[in-house]
């Protein structure tokens, strides 16, 4: 009788143990051109169910998800020119953010659901806008020279950072983060850079970029960087060789996940995911194609798309079939 007690104990404890390891386990979406053009697909950060979100023969790339994890919004050319496209989770239904000529791209959900912000082209260069939601009340935030893109919005979706790249006095591209509110007022630079793609900590008091270091033997690297919002200190988080790019902070703020190539290489990169604390690296996907543009996916999304035997050529990098 004990003997069986004790099993029954032992199986429920591992069992719990099991399920609560599974329960969290984060997921990653990311843009990939295994099969030719780009999709969307998502993976476990222990490396595991890959799964093709967008399988159409045009382009999607650059999702981004609303906080709940309902939504997913992308960028497409299935109409043409690049636009933004919004896709319930639940249903697979997808609709269009708004119609115009030019290029919209970049998109990010506020932390309150309410708003879009976007980059679009339509002016003539890149400038940041915003939208609601739902498709209403556009508006635009931002009048810079140069091209702005990459926005993230604050913890309390009260502001936003972006990307500004522009020339100098002496015609040389320079790139700088800018913050404003998220109404586009109180616009002030804040520091050089040398890549877009800020990403704001959980607690509203760091930024985490990508810019340059020179190596010794002088080869520009990318790496990943921290400024402290309270006392401008910055703080280096990577000194591999490859270049990191787009990092993106997951909302508990234990890890970061972020694309690497090698230098000057844009046939090929993969997805990683960084433990924020120990700075242990553990690399998602194979470099067999491009895989870029990183997001974390909320914890309570779920998939109607399941990998099957008909996927398994799109999943894994081979033709699709027609």
């Amino acid at each position: 009788m004990l003997k069986i007690v004790y099993w029954t104990i032992s199986f429920l404890i591992i069992t719990s143990v099991w399920t609560y390891a599974a329960e969290n386990v984060r997921s990653i979406s990311f843009s990939s051109n295994r099969t030719g053009n780009a999709d969307i697909y998502t993976i476990d950060t222990n490396g595991k169910n890959l799964r093709n979100i967008t399988d159409r023969r045009t382009n999607e790339a650059d999702a981004t998800w609303s906080p709940d994890g309902r939504f997913l919004t992308y960028s497409s050319d299935q109409n043409g020119n690049f636009e933004i496209y919004v896709m319930d989770i639940e249903t697979g239904k997808n609709r269009r953010l708004i119609q115009d000529p030019g290029i919209d791209a970049c998109a990010a959900w506020s932390p309150d659901g309410r708003w879009i912000a976007f980059c679009s082209n339509r002016s003539g260069s890149f400038e940041i806008y915003r939208i609601n939601a739902s498709g209403k009340n556009l508006q635009r935030l931002t009048r810079l020279p140069g091209n702005n893109t990459s926005p993230a919005w604050s913890p309390d979706s009260q502001q936003i950072i972006f990307t500004s790249s522009q020339r100098n006095e002496k015609g040389h591209g320079e790139s700088f983060l800018y913050v404003m509110r998220a109404d586009g007022r109180n616009l002030r630079k804040f520091i050089k850079v040398a890549s877009g793609g800020p990403s704001w900590s959980p607690d509203g008091n760091q930024i985490l970029f990508s810019t340059t270091r020179n190596d010794e033997d002088g080869e520009d690297t990318f790496d990943l960087f921290v400024i402290n919002l309270n006392d401008q200190g910055v703080r280096q988080l990577t000194q591999e060789p490859k270049w990191e790019l787009a990092p993106q902070w997951s909302s508990d703020g234990q890890w970061i996940t972020f694309e690497a190539r090698e230098p000057r290489q844009n046939k090929t990169s993969a997805i990683y995911v960084m433990n924020a604390a120990d700075g242990e690296l553990r690399q998602l996907t194979e470099e067999l194609s491009m895989n870029w543009s990183p997001a974390w996916v909320p914890m309570r999304s779920t998939f109607p798309v399941q990998p099957n035997a008909s996927m398994l050529t799109t999943l894994w990098g081979k033709l699709k079939q027609k």
